[in-house]
């Protein structure tokens, strides 16, 4: 076989030269391994890579409390999954996604497939936040089951299995041992893991939104997003034509240690890295104001005494902007007639709107979160 960096090969599994022509349908590509390759950073891309990092020790920094941590985890999980979602093509209101959200939540089901799809992304990258911590592995059944998660809404997702061969396995198994590396910068080594994986392409199904959880957990791993993660595919959204051209410059003919080869991955690097950086400053400013927005309910409501009703309902709702009677009591864990209460005078100071989901649940809406929430998407994506 030719070596793996030069290797292009047909679905029939037929050898063919670097310069012969098929079309599209029948290529596959496959990439050098990680492990083999020597990495260089021009100086410019290790300022921005810095930079990136210092920002995201910075973000996670900024959140204090238990409350703050988990509105703005929250938040972000569900934006990077909204976005993934819309550079696979599936483009979905956050409003929308936020009521499917609490009908999953209360009946286990939602009547919105499209809304389902969004909120698979959003239990697979939950999912994977919760198996990794600071310095713990990556395993090949965690990247499955996260597959597994983000493919679940599909009717046919049982057909999403790792296919077996020489190639795949040997490059499956370099990108496992590469995202556990600790000798590279965390922003180059996520950015390199999710091109990577989208190269390899394992799966059916569902390879590009599994490598933009694999990226995430990357950073999540080591250590610079503990807390909270950056909604990089909120800006990488609106870059389709650079990121695209990023990944396909990474498949390189030639061998992965010529100047062509490292500059392009350079280049893909830079993108990730600008992505990280912007989606980290409005994720900053988004919570600067859900601060604001939570000061300014307590000032309209005068005087609320800590760890009242009232007063862990309002510490919520900047994480969960759309609720029920149900959910909240779940949530802030009273009984129904304090909750019910409580709600409704949030109501009718203008803290929560009342709106129709079904007729055994009463449900409520922030409009304030929901506005600024999605101010924060529409800046990221122009």
């Amino acid at each position: 076989m030719a070596p793996l960096e030069r290797a292009v090969r047909s679905t029939k599994d037929q050898e063919i030269s670097p310069t012969q022509i098929l079309p599209i349908e029948n290529r596959r590509y496959i990439p050098a391994r990680l492990m083999r390759r020597k990495f260089h950073f021009s100086e410019l891309l290790q300022s921005s890579i810095s930079q990136t990092e210092l920002a995201l020790v910075e973000m996670n920094a900024g959140c204090a409390s238990k409350q703050e941590i988990e509105a703005m985890t929250r938040s972000m999980i569900r934006a990077e999954s909204i976005a993934s979602s819309r550079i696979a093509g599936q483009a979905l209101v956050t409003r929308r996604i936020l009521r499917a959200e609490l009908e999953m939540n209360l009946v286990g089901d939602t009547l919105d497939q499209c809304a389902n799809e969004v909120l698979s992304n959003i239990h697979a990258l939950s999912y994977g936040i919760c198996q990794i911590r600071e310095g713990s592995e990556i395993t090949i059944d965690l990247i499955s089951k996260i597959h597994e998660l983000i493919t679940s809404a599909k009717n046919d997702a049982g057909c999403f299995a790792l296919p077996s061969s020489p190639d795949l396995d040997e490059l499956m198994a370099d990108l496992i041992l590469f995202c556990n590396r600790d000798d590279l910068p965390a922003v180059a080594q996520a950015a390199i893991a999710q091109a990577q994986l989208e190269t390899i392409r394992p799966f059916a199904e569902g390879n590009g939104r599994t490598a933009r959880v694999l990226a995430q957990l990357i950073l999540r791993r080591r250590g610079l997003a503990l807390k909270v993660l950056p909604p990089v595919s909120l800006v990488v959204a609106n870059q389709r034509k650079q990121f695209k051209t990023g990944h396909s410059s990474n498949q390189n003919v030639g061998k992965c240690k010529s100047t062509p080869a490292s500059s392009n991955l350079n280049s893909w690097i830079e993108i990730f890295s600008y992505s990280c950086n912007k989606s980290i400053a409005e994720a900053m400013q988004f919570q600067r104001q859900l601060a604001l927005i939570e000061r300014g309910w307590r000032k309209k409501l005068g005087y609320v005494r800590d760890d009242c009703t009232i007063d862990l309902l309002l510490q919520r709702l900047t994480g969960v902007p759309v609720l029920s009677v149900t959910s909240a009591m779940k949530i802030i864990n009273r009984n129904l007639p304090v909750t019910s209460a409580a709600l409704s005078l949030l109501v009718s100071n203008g803290i929560l709107t009342e709106i129709n989901l079904s007729a055994r649940n009463r449900a409520f809406e922030a409009p304030e979160i929901i506005t600024a929430f999605t101010k924060m998407e529409k800046t990221l994506v122009n």
